[in-house]
């Protein structure tokens, strides 16, 4: 299109340079045939004149549609150079298509092989889940019968734990009342205990011996802490037996 267009500016540009010439020899002819046409050949310079500048006009019309032409052979390039990369990337595509094809087919053969083995898996499993339920049901049956047996074992054995729970009812009770009967027990105890402590201090603190006096030989002095630790083991027996402890 801009090739077509340069060349009707070049026809345009050719045709105006033909009107101009044939004007510029119309008036050197009107000049020579009669002095009258001055006028008419002032018309034809000014005619010429704008002949000329429709030719200089027309030929930057054509320089412009030159570099337009330029431009868009470069763009042509351009776009040449695209459709190769594309052609490049397409054929690339297209083996990486067929790779991948290649792929799927490998992975179905594979999930077809698992898919085999999984069938036959779960063929083996109803089978061992079938006989699992079948000794399960055997299982159950025994098991009743178990039930059945053992219900009388089991009557007996709630009637001894019941007979054993009255038991422990009354030894709490028991156990019990010994505690209450031992806490009753337990400040003459104390007090007993204090009584003897006081007579065995008394007794210590009072040694002949330490003193340096000479051993009494009628022994009352010796014989305190013995009555001290007598009177102490006669207290602690009295209060445990009050207390109901053998």
């Amino acid at each position: 299109e801009l090739e077509r267009r340069l060349l009707e500016a070049e026809q345009r540009a050719a045709r105006h340079e033909s009107e101009s010439e044939r004007l510029r020899a119309d008036a050197l002819g009107a000049r020579s045939e009669a002095g009258a046409a001055g006028a008419s050949a002032a018309e034809a310079r000014a005619a010429a004149e704008g002949a000329q500048v429709a030719v200089a006009a027309v030929r930057e019309e054509a320089g412009r549609l030159q570099e337009e032409l330029l431009r868009a052979e470069a763009t042509a390039a351009e776009a040449e150079q695209r459709a190769a990369s594309l052609s490049a990337a397409a054929e690339g595509a297209a083996q990486q298509a067929a790779q991948a094809r290649a792929a799927w087919d490998e992975e179905r053969s594979e999930l077809e092989r698992a898919r085999g083995a999984a069938d036959a898996a779960a063929g083996w499993a109803r089978a061992r889940a079938d006989e699992a339920e079948a000794r399960a049901a055997a299982a159950e049956a025994s098991a009743a019968a178990a039930a059945n047996e053992s219900s009388a074992g089991i009557q007996a054995l709630r009637a001894r734990c019941g007979a054993l729970g009255a038991r422990a009812s009354r030894f709490r009770a028991e156990a019990g009342a010994l505690r209450g009967r031992v806490e009753a027990a337990a400040p003459e105890f104390e007090e007993a205990v204090r009584k003897a402590l006081a007579v065995l201090l008394s007794a210590v603190q009072h040694d002949p011996l330490e003193e340096g006096e000479e051993p009494n030989d009628s022994g009352q002095e010796e014989d305190e802490p013995e009555e001290a630790g007598e009177a102490l083991a006669g207290a602690a027996t009295g209060a445990v037996t009050r207390a109901g402890c053998p």
